[in-house]
């Protein structure tokens, strides 16, 4: 929501220098803490508004991988946080310093993986200038960002120079990957304050090197409106939610996106919609009565997992999908009459239909603060929930805060600072 945009708190200012590590002890094998725990001296990684990675490597059996964090409210830059989580429980996180030729500060933009062979970078677009959003993003002073970065994975920048029909500058939109190249663009907050419907692809081109950095033509990178030949197109809004489910005759970038909630400047949403890439067509999903359907809801989250990874929660389907489906799970969010959200959805694509899942570990206390503008990585079927606030006037989540779904639907929350 544009307003919820001015309600943060300044927080420390990023140590300077290279890299800058700290760990916390094992956490003990009873229930997990329902609070992060703090350690002297360290400094906060709290933020909003900001995007998150999982960034594999090349033996997962030793290292699984790093959850890289980027942008966001008071942060610079350069800065790129890397938090690690251990199977023995032990977190460690660091700051780098990224190279190139890097954005400048924002929030409320997007972040999608495009591949190229081995090789993988992160797409960034668009977004609300930090400067801008300390104030309320309604009416002449809003501004947005319409620019597009790759950063690679020795956290180096490449600013790309699209050609094709320059689609307007945005932030709070939704982005997903449709392929390997192809990143979809819906909707979002553009020039002051218009609320946008549109849709844009971005194709990227492969140059002839290969390497981690510079397989990218950033010269060749081309956007394209697509001609909606529906009459469904949602309303303008923004801080809503978005994933793709991929065909299933195995097209590539051919499938569906889906689209869930958001702003809408009169009112905050709980309709979903269907974008059909091939057909390009919208169509809404009708909501029937006295049927389980998430809260309106705004600046929430959305991911794709296998219905295997919420094993007996499937049970909470009035018609079991098949084990091997996808569904879509939202978490969190702002609602109507400023309630701040911690509920978590699954939207089963195959039968159509919505559950709640009850957090595992509700019973013991451990519940994961109701909050918006966070982010939620998908990692092996797992939820990794980052950030956020939690309320009107709030700072951000203090420091680093981890919520696993685990495919047991146990929820847990690790963190620090």
């Amino acid at each position: 929501p544009r307003l919820l945009l001015a309600m943060r708190m300044p927080v420390g200012d990023a140590p300077q220098g290279g890299v800058t590590s700290t760990s916390t002890p094992t956490l003990p094998q009873e229930a997990p803490p329902t609070v992060p725990i703090r350690q002297a001296g360290f400094v906060s990684v709290a933020r909003h508004g900001h995007c998150a990675w999982w960034a594999r490597t090349d033996d997962q059996d030793k290292d699984p991988g790093v959850m890289c964090v980027w942008g966001g409210a008071d942060v610079t830059a350069k800065e790129v946080w890397k938090l690690r989580l251990g199977g023995d429980g032990r977190q460690q996180r660091s700051q780098v310093l990224s190279t190139g030729d890097w954005p400048s500060p924002r929030e409320c933009h997007s972040c999608v993986a495009i591949t190229h062979g081995g090789s993988t970078a992160q797409l960034i677009y668009g977004g609300i200038p930090d400067e801008d959003a300390i104030t309320p993003l309604a009416g002449p002073e809003c501004s947005a960002l319409g620019d597009a970065f790759l950063i690679d994975a020795t956290l180096r920048w490449t600013r790309l120079k699209p050609t094709g029909l320059i689609p307007p500058a945005r932030g709070n939109h939704v982005a997903v990957a449709l392929s390997s190249n192809r990143m979809f663009v819906f909707g979002g907050l553009g020039e002051d304050g218009v609320l946008l419907n549109d849709v844009a692809i971005l194709t990227m081109a492969a140059s002839s090197n290969t390497p981690a950095q510079g397989w990218i033509d950033k010269a060749a990178c081309r956007w394209v409106i697509p001609v909606d030949g529906g009459t469904t197109r949602p309303t303008g809004r923004e801080s809503h939610s978005a994933v793709f489910v991929p065909s299933k005759t195995g097209s590539s970038g051919m499938g569906e996106v889906w689209v869930f909630g958001g702003d809408t400047g009169e009112s905050i949403q709980n309709d979903l919609y269907v974008y059909n890439v091939e057909a390009k067509r919208w169509r809404r999903v009708d909501q029937p009565s006295k049927v389980a359907w998430p809260a309106a809801r705004s600046a929430h989250t959305a991911n794709v997992v296998q219905v295997s990874a919420l094993r007996s929660a499937v049970c909470g389907f009035t018609s079991e999908p098949p084990a091997d489906s996808l569904v879509m799970i939202i978490f969190g969010g702002y609602g109507n009459d400023d309630e701040f959200l911690n509920d978590l959805w699954a939207y089963a694509f195959e039968t159509g239909t919505w559950t709640h899942l009850p957090l595992w570990h509700a019973s013991a206390g451990v519940v994961p603060s109701p909050r918006c503008l966070h982010t939620c990585t998908e990692v092996d079927g797992r939820l990794l929930v980052f950030g956020g606030i939690t309320g009107p006037g709030e700072k951000h989540l203090n420091g680093e805060q981890f919520i696993l779904l685990k495919p047991e639907r146990e929820m847990t929350t690790v963190g620090t600072g």
